[in-house]
């Protein structure tokens, strides 16, 4: 077969046919794509319209009987700093002491009633409220401070919904039965150790000095003053001690878990909003692919009207051949 035979316009019209034909294909194909893809993209950039970025932290708890746990087992050395904090408003002190704070103190006397050891007195309201730093000078300073302490102070006096889970939970550590064994054990324990306590106090001497001539010489100096009193050993736990032991454990445990679940819906808040910055990204995207969609479909629209016009001329060639 000849090189000039092979060319024939025939052969040539079926080669660019079957082109037109795979570029037809091929175009329908690709537009197909860009429309799943467009489609795909503005969808996942819908969605993200709907998510929500504020995050609740859940719900506070704690565990009753692992906090009774704590306060039942041997305190540790060194433990326990006071609370301390700045201005205070005097009617948010008033209302806690007036409301609360008689609640609460009654499960310290309900323990002290129940476990009474006679060589022992029972701490007042007003002495129990400055151990546990939750006294007006305390809460006063604790405004101007961002220390843990003033934090636990603060919650306790203005919050409410603190104030009423440390009733239930203190409540509930005071009754559980690590910390009512040794309470038991308190009813009939005695005094057996001494606490001393050394106290520096100025003194005054009166002094006549001179011979002939007399002038007064005195002068003052510094003394000691040494106080012992009976104490129950450190392992006899005392009603007021199990209270203050109590309030601090839940006060610790609630802090705790309160913080945690702040980070971790601080963490989910920052991942919601990383979703929905793909907003932007995700719809630029679906317009540059719909863009090359409409520019498929406009090449596939003059590869058929080519089609169609080289339909109607092979039909106006026939016509006149048939006739």
């Amino acid at each position: 077969m000849s090189l000039k035979s092979w060319f024939k316009a025939e052969r040539l019209e079926r080669v660019e046919i079957a082109y037109l034909h795979a570029l037809r294909v091929g175009g329908l194909l690709i537009a197909t794509l860009c429309l799943i893809a467009a489609l795909f993209f503005a969808g996942n950039a819908a969605w993200r319209l709907f998510i929500n970025t504020e995050v609740a932290p859940d719900a506070t708890s704690v565990d009753t009987a692992q906090l009774a746990q704590l306060v039942a087992s041997p305190p540790a050395s060194g433990s326990d700093s006071s609370a301390s904090s700045t201005d205070p408003i005097k009617a948010a002190h008033d209302k806690f002491k007036k409301d609360f704070w008689p609640k609460y103190y009654a499960i310290y006397e309900r323990a002290y009633q129940q476990n009474r050891n006679t060589a022992d007195s029972k701490v007042s309201s007003d002495d129990m409220l400055a151990v546990l730093g939750y006294d007006f000078d305390t809460y006063k300073a604790s405004q101007a401070s961002d220390s843990y302490g003033a934090l636990v102070v603060d919650r306790m006096v203005e919050d409410a919904n603190y104030q009423a889970t440390a009733l239930k939970h203190v409540g509930e550590i005071m009754a559980a039965a690590p910390v009512q064994a040794r309470l038991n054990s308190y009813k009939v324990a005695t005094k057996s150790e001494q606490r001393c306590t050394t106290t520096p106090r100025t003194q005054r001497v009166n002094q006549v000095c001179g011979y002939y001539y007399v002038y007064d010489c005195s002068y003052t100096r510094t003394v000691q003053d040494r106080r012992c009193e009976a104490v129950f050993p450190e392992s006899v736990m005392t009603p007021a001690a199990a209270f203050e032991r109590a309030d601090a454990t839940f006060a610790d445990a609630w802090l705790a878990d309160e913080g945690a679940k702040a980070a971790t819906a601080a963490d989910e808040t920052s991942r919601r909003q990383a979703q929905r910055a793909q907003i932007g990204p995700n719809l630029q995207l679906a317009l540059i692919i719909i863009g090359g969609f409409f520019t498929v479909m406009f090449f596939f629209l003059l590869v058929a009207i080519e089609r169609h016009l080289r339909a109607r001329k092979a039909a106006a060639v026939v016509a006149p051949a048939e006739s």
